[in-house]
């Protein structure tokens, strides 16, 4: 088998695809490290948003998974707890489980948590399928919307997941940025039933 030697023209477009393929992979590194820090320094600076502890909740209605339209009103009497989510956000996917299981056990004694995907149905019904859990409370699509009613409830950083702890007389009694545990979030639900 005989070699026949590169051109100059093909070293050239090689060597050319070679830096643009390194240029892109820093690309992406620094736009991840980026993306990483702006959470952490939103996170570090949270005390900066307005804090609506003690407020009375914000009205709100959107569309459920099966596309009826809900009010958040309807859960008032109860403990609340709304959750803020993505299909794209690995900490909300954590999360779930933990949310399912204290809906269980708190729900008969006037637990509501409710979900509010910052997405389309069809990523959320996508993402519930590939979380292969059953969910036991309600899922709402938020899209656009979900982010004021998000940003209304206190998150001016627009970190995800963010929850909102709402007491049984629609006071705002807690705000979460970023992921919880499933021990802080039933100390949170006990004091609150």
């Amino acid at each position: 088998m005989t070699r026949v030697p590169l051109g100059r023209a093909q070293v050239r477009m090689t060597v050319i695809l070679v830096v643009v393929v390194i240029i892109g992979i820093a690309a992406a590194i620094f736009n991840e490290t980026y993306k990483k820090q702006l959470i952490a320094d939103r996170a570090t600076n949270r005390e900066e948003a307005p804090t609506l502890i003690g407020q009375q909740r914000p009205e709100f209605s959107l569309h459920d998974i099966d596309g009826f339209p809900r009010k958040v009103s309807e859960w008032d009497g109860g403990v609340m707890v709304l959750n803020f989510w993505a299909s794209w956000c690995k900490p909300c996917r954590r999360e779930m489980p933990s949310f399912v299981s204290l809906q269980e056990k708190y729900g008969p004694q006037g637990l509501q948590f409710i979900g509010i995907a910052l997405d389309g149905r069809e990523a959320v019904q996508g993402f519930l399928e590939d979380l292969d859990l059953e969910m036991n409370y309600p899922m709402l699509i938020g899209e656009d919307d979900g982010i004021d009613i998000a940003k209304a409830y206190g998150n001016a950083f627009g970190i995800l997941p963010y929850t909102v702890f709402v007491d049984r007389n629609g006071l705002i009694a807690h705000l979460q940025y970023g992921e919880m545990t499933e021990e802080f979030a039933e100390n949170l639900i006990r004091q609150q039933l």
